[in-house]
C-alpha cells in the first residue's frame, strides 16, 4: 500500500477546495436547501470542465482521467467540507464503478464518456440504508428478461438521474440493467431525509423496460459498494474538518466571564478530541482508498466502524461547544450534524461494520 501524497494530489486538493469555496459557500448551500434537485446543475458542469472530478475513476480510454480512489476521495472530502449537495457519490462513484465492474463493453463505451464530462448523471439503484454486504436489492426480471418489477427505498439522487443502473435478480444470479428516466412503470418518489443537503428516493418498477448490460456481476457490485463506503468515509472526513474549524474558531472568539472560552481546560480537551477524530479519520480514509483489492473490504469496514461513530459524535460535541447559538436554525453547525447523521446510516452503521469485520477475520 502506497500512502504517499503526491504533488498532483496536493494540487488537486487545492483546486477542488478553491472551486467549492467560490461556487458553493454556505450562503449558496442555504439557498439550495428547499430546491428539489439539491444542487446547481451549472456548477456540476463547471466541476467537470474545470476540475474533471466526475471522470477521476474513469479510464482515459472512456474520456476520464484514469485516476484512483485516492484522488476521488480528495474530491469527496472537499465536497463534504463545503456541504456540496451534487451527485458525486451516486453518479461518479457508485454508478461509475458499477458500470466499470459489471457492464459490457458497449454499455461502457456509450455511457462512461458522458458520465466523465458531466452531461449524464447516473445512480446505482441500491438500498443505502442496508449493511454493505446486504445492499444489493432484489428487483425481479420477467421471464423474457426485458422488464423489471420491484421497489427499492433509500436510493441516492434517483430523482435527477439521467440513467438508472439497476442490479437485478435472475434466478439467483445478479445481473446489471439500465433504465431510462420516464420509462413506463417507473416511479421515483422523494423521501423525508434528516440531511437537508442531499436527496434520497424510493424507486419502484412495474413492468418497466430495461436493458441488461452485464451478467453475474455480484463481485463487481461488491467492489462498487466498497468504493462507495470509502467515499462516504471521505465525506465524513470533510464534515469532521469543517466542524473542527467551526468549533475551534468559535472557542477563540466567544467570551465568558471576561475571557475566551477557548482558555478553559474543559473546552480545550473537547477541541483536542475533535482534532484527534479528524486525524484518525484522515489516516483511515487514505488507507482504505489506497488499499489493494484484496484488502479493500477489510479496510473499508475499519474506516466505517470508526467514522460512522466518530463523525456524528464530533458533530454533537461541536454543537455543544457553540452553546445556545448552536441550537438555532440560523447557525450552520446543525447542517453538518444532519449530514453526519445520514452518513452514519449509509451502507451500514458502525455496529454493522464491526460485525462484518469480525466475521471477515473469523472473530465472530
Amino acid at each position: 500500500m502506497d500512502l504517499t501524497v503526491t504533488p498532483e494530489m496536493t494540487a488537486l486538493r487545492e483546486v477542488v477546495a478553491s472551486f467549492f469555496a467560490r461556487k458553493n459557500p454556505i450562503s449558496t448551500v442555504r439557498e439550495l436547501l428547499a430546491d428539489e434537485r439539491g444542487y446547481d446543475s451549472k456548477i456540476w458542469l463547471q466541476l467537470a470542465e474545470q476540475v474533471g472530478a466526475q471522470g477521476l475513476l474513469i479510464p482515459e480510454a472512456y474520456g476520464g482521467a484514469g485516476g484512483s480512489l485516492r484522488e476521488a476521495a480528495i474530491v469527496l472530502e472537499e465536497a463534504g467540507h463545503s456541504l456540496w449537495g451534487g451527485p458525486l457519490l451516486a453518479s461518479s462513484v457508485l454508478a461509475t464503478v458499477a458500470l466499470l465492474e459489471g457492464a459490457d463493453e458497449a454499455a461502457r463505451a456509450e455511457w462512461l464518456p458522458q458520465l466523465a464530462d458531466g452531461s449524464v448523471v447516473a445512480t446505482l439503484v441500491t438500498a443505502l440504508d442496508r449493511p454493505l454486504a446486504d445492499a444489493v436489492p432484489s428487483v425481479g426480471v420477467d421471464a423474457g428478461g426485458a422488464t423489471l418489477s420491484g421497489a427499492v427505498r433509500y436510493v441516492l439522487d434517483a430523482h435527477l438521474a439521467d440513467l438508472l443502473v439497476v442490479p437485478v435478480d435472475v434466478d439467483g444470479r445478479t445481473d446489471l440493467a439500465l433504465v431510462s428516466p420516464g420509462a413506463p412503470g417507473l416511479t421515483v418518489e422523494l423521501l423525508p431525509n434528516i440531511d437537508l443537503t442531499r436527496r434520497l428516493c424510493s424507486v419502484s418498477f412495474a413492468g418497466t423496460p430495461a436493458t441488461i448490460v452485464g451478467t453475474d456481476v455480484a463481485s463487481g457490485l461488491a467492489r462498487a459498494l466498497t468504493a462507495g463506503a470509502t467515499a462516504v468515509g471521505a465525506d465524513q472526513l470533510g464534515l469532521l474538518r469543517a466542524m473542527v474549524e467551526l468549533a475551534v474558531g468559535y472557542a477563540g472568539i466567544r467570551k465568558q466571564f471576561g475571557v475566551h472560552i477557548g482558555s478553559f481546560q474543559a473546552v480545550q480537551h473537547l477541541c483536542v478530541d475533535l482534532f484527534v477524530a479528524q486525524e484518525s479519520a484522515a489516516a483511515l480514509v487514505a488507507a482504505a482508498a489506497a488499499a489493494e483489492p484484496e484488502e479493500a473490504t477489510e479496510l473499508t469496514h475499519v474506516l466505517q466502524a470508526y467514522t460512522s461513530e466518530a463523525t456524528p459524535l464530533a458533530g454533537e460535541t461541536a454543537l455543544h461547544l457553540h452553546g445556545g447559538i448552536g441550537y438555532t436554525w440560523e447557525h450552520d453547525i446543525h447542517l453538518f450534524l444532519r449530514r453526519a447523521k445520514l452518513d452514519e446510516a449509509l451502507l451500514g452503521d458502525s455496529a454493522s461494520h464491526r460485525q462484518a469485520l469480525a466475521d471477515l477475520l473469523g472473530l465472530a
